[in-house]
């Protein structure tokens, strides 16, 4: 429990299709540990991160779409309409979902600072998270999830490979966000709402309440996937 009733801040984000799992699992060659993008890091408190799934993404991609995969290629005549790998061919189409990474957060490092405990609940949380979000959405596969405790405040990088299946032509099962929704009556905006009120039941469980700071904007979707052509240019 955290010393008293506090108010404390969350956060549920999504990155960009690109990711950096050597960032995530901090196995950065040393000449890096101290370029501009890991200078934020304590790796003197590296070894306190929590590693919860470490898999190899093409594993995952063998055991959900190898079996729709190779239904697929028996009914080719032609040798050369084989899909041969099917993780290079994701990468190089533009409407699946290679993959996804989701970074959820509780508190600030102001907060973390003057709550000598908070570190340690919060971590906690996100372990029960982690278990949570596994068992509610089985078909988001985890390829990997850390806890970062080597920066300011514990915060959980996971990463994601959605499987949808129900598609009449070709592969008929595939990684797609998109069609992951509709098989399963959600948005963007119902998804991020289910991990809000989970985020907000954690919380409560150490005797803290979310901290209302602003409300969250959703573009429409011809907007949206314009602003993720950005982030991905980025």
């Amino acid at each position: 429990m955290l010393d008293y009733s506090p108010s404390v801040a969350t956060s549920f984000r999504t990155s960009a299709k690109s990711t950096s799992i050597s960032h995530n699992n901090r196995t950065v060659d040393d000449p890096l540990k101290n370029d501009k993008y890991h200078k934020h890091i304590d790796w003197d408190k590296t070894d306190q991160n929590i590693v919860l799934v470490q898999r190899p993404i093409q594993d995952v991609y063998e055991e959900n779409f190898g079996e729709a995969v190779e239904k697929y290629n028996a009914k080719q005549k032609r040798a050369d309409r084989q899909v041969k790998n099917y993780f290079e061919k994701v990468k190089k189409d533009k409407t699946l979902d290679l993959q996804r990474e989701f970074i959820v957060q509780f508190g600030d490092k102001e907060f973390c600072d003057l709550n000598s405990n908070a570190r340690e609940n919060f971590a906690d949380k996100l372990i029960e998270y982690e278990k949570w979000f596994e068992q509610t959405f089985p078909d988001l596969k985890i390829y990997n999830a850390v806890i970062h405790m080597d920066e300011a405040t514990p915060h959980l990088h996971m990463n994601v490979v959605p499987v949808a299946d129900g598609y009449k032509q070709g592969v008929t099962k595939r990684p797609s966000f998109s069609k992951w929704f509709n098989n399963n009556g959600l948005n963007f905006k119902l998804f991020r709402e289910m991990q809000t009120k989970k985020m907000e039941k954690l919380l409560s469980e150490i005797g803290a309440e979310r901290k209302i700071v602003g409300t969250h904007q959703y573009e429409k979707p011809s907007q949206y996937r314009e602003t993720m052509k950005e982030a991905d240019k980025v």
